[in-house]
């Protein structure tokens, strides 16, 4: 009977594992060093799984025809609609003040994971995403970032997402 249980629990887990998820991937560019890096790997790393499609803005981006004169901020929010997971790494105070930018979007922030530099906790903007969403927030120092600890921390937040997903198939 043990392993009946076993099988069974195993089984839901692995449904939980297949589903599918969009995943966009914000942060640092080329000039970002250790944090862009990380970011890559991040991206690849969620590219093996083959229920995930892992993206970002500026490496290998969707196609978008938007009008020209479209402000980036609203190219950004626009893109940020179609996915179903948002991990934001900002690089620098001013791209933490981008995350501020999105704060009045509940349905995007809502969505969205937010990997936050302990030196940058003093700004309003990491402040105010931290007291309105304390879940979706992980902060991290300098040995994090060179040790896999951001990777794991992206991984375990989308495995629990996607079991939690799969949780609310069962009330259907």
């Amino acid at each position: 009977m043990k392993r009946k249980v076993e099988r069974t629990i195993e089984q839901h887990l692995a449904k939980a594992r297949r589903i599918k998820c969009s995943v966009l991937v914000w942060g640092a560019g080329p000039w970002g060093g250790d944090l862009y890096e990380k970011r890559l790997q991040i991206i690849n790393k969620l590219r093996e799984d083959p229920n995930i499609y892992a993206d970002s803005s500026d490496i290998d981006p969707p196609k978008m025809s938007v009008p020209a004169r479209l402000s980036l901020r609203s190219k950004e929010i626009i893109q940020a609609q179609a996915y179903d997971v948002i991990v934001l790494m900002p690089c620098s105070r001013g791209s933490v003040a981008e995350l501020h930018d999105i704060l009045p979007y509940e349905q995007l922030m809502r969505k969205t994971f937010v990997l936050l530099d302990e030196g940058t906790l003093g700004d309003y903007s990491s402040k105010a995403v931290k007291e309105r969403w304390p879940n979706q927030v992980e902060t991290y120092n300098t040995d994090d970032l060179k040790a896999c600890n951001l990777l794991r921390t992206v991984i375990n937040f989308l495995t629990v997402l996607r079991y939690d997903w799969y949780k609310d198939t069962l009330r259907e």
